[in-house]
């Protein structure tokens, strides 16, 4: 089985060079000869967050590229925002691979990344926060929200992964 990830993640790291290599949106950005593969596993916690920036650090520091593999039913909101705002602000290309399922904090890690490869019958979304009341739902949904319109997604689709009204 790691072998299998293993493929897939050089397959990623293939398609992730052929997206920015040769175009004319590449020549103003870094065109990087790493791919660091960072592993969002479990659940999502503090100390996970620390690790995933370190690598985010470090990728920039090399201009490197990033493939962040995400398999995770979710966890600590404050540990995934960090994570968000680290990614939003890379300057270096980041893709987030869902091996598996990217449930609640790790679905906005996902649509943090300017790009999104999903394995087959990988799932996700189910973002609804608990403790369930507005003022969580409305943080959420806001943060969903705009993450995924400042990667040219739908803004409303991203909501609904909070809110079971939408």
């Amino acid at each position: 089985m790691k072998s299998k990830t293993i493929h897939v993640c050089l397959l990623l790291a293939v398609l992730f060079f052929s997206l920015f290599a040769g175009g004319e949106a590449v020549s103003a950005q870094l065109e990087p000869t790493k791919v660091y593969v960072l592993t969002v596993d479990g659940t999502i916690e503090l100390g996970l967050s620390q690790y995933v920036l370190r690598g985010l650090k470090q990728a920039q520091q090399e201009q490197a590229a990033v493939l962040i593999e995400i398999n995770t039913f979710g966890g600590r909101v404050d540990a995934a925002v960090e994570i968000r705002d680290f990614i939003l602000r890379m300057e270096t290309p980041v893709i987030a691979f869902v091996r598996e399922r990217a449930i609640s904090a790790g679905a906005l890690i996902a649509i943090a990344a300017p790009h999104i490869a999903m394995a087959p019958g990988s799932t996700i979304g189910a973002a609804e926060p608990r403790p369930l009341d507005e003022k969580n739902v409305s943080f959420l949904r806001a943060e969903f929200s705009s993450t995924a319109r400042r990667n040219n997604r739908d803004p409303d689709i991203a909501a609904a992964m909070v809110d079971a009204d939408i």
